[in-house]
Order: structure tokens, then sequence, then C-alpha cells
């Protein structure tokens, strides 16, 4: 199981906080396909993975697609 994030310990500025979590989720994301044999499906670690850094955006109200 992840590590438990300290979210009250990321930088205050939204973007600093996002490249913090980024790199957290990152780091879970090699963590979780570490452990998969080459012809393991990792599709579900990825899906989770975007998951992540698509929620933190949002609750960072950070644009990630420009629009």
């Amino acid at each position: 199981m992840p590590e438990q994030i300290d979210y009250h310990s990321l930088p205050d500025d939204p973007r600093m906080a996002f490249a913090t979590l980024v790199e957290i989720f990152d780091e879970q994301l090699q963590n979780d396909t570490e452990s998969l044999d080459r012809n393991e499906d990792n599709r579900q670690a990825l899906v989770s993975h975007m998951n992540k850094i698509m929620g933190a955006a949002r609750a960072l109200e950070i644009d990630l697609l420009g629009t």
C-alpha cells in the first residue's frame, strides 16, 4: 500500500504543490510496475496514475490541457 501523502506539508503555490504530487505519483507508479512481470498488463497502474494526476490538477485548479 502506498505511503500516505501529507497534503498539509505541500508548498502553498498550487503549481509547486502539483509538481510535488506528480513526483510522488511517479514514484508510486514505478513501485507499482516494478513488481510486474514483463508480460503482465500494466494498464491498471497507468490509468490509476493518470487519474491521480488529473485529480490533483482539478483539486489545485490547474488547467493541464490549456483550455
